[in-house]
């Protein structure tokens, strides 16, 4: 379960970077946001975004807090 995290959280972040860069690079950098807007992600930037936060902070919290003190 570790290694399928690592890997599919590797993949969220490397499509986050390219869909970053397709964005500003089409559209300029103000097209990117708002990632947020009425308490919720705005377009495929901000819910990716968001995704990778959840899938970060699930790898950091229980990888390396819980899992470390078992």
């Amino acid at each position: 379960m570790r290694k399928t995290l690592r890997i599919i959280l590797i993949l969220v972040w490397i499509i986050q970077i390219v869909l970053f860069i397709l964005v500003a690079k089409k559209n300029g950098l103000s097209a990117v946001t708002p990632i947020f807007a009425y308490n919720r992600p705005q377009g495929i930037f901000g819910w990716t975004f968001t995704i990778t936060l959840l899938l970060s902070a699930i790898h950091i919290i229980y990888y390396r807090l819980i899992a470390s003190t078992k």
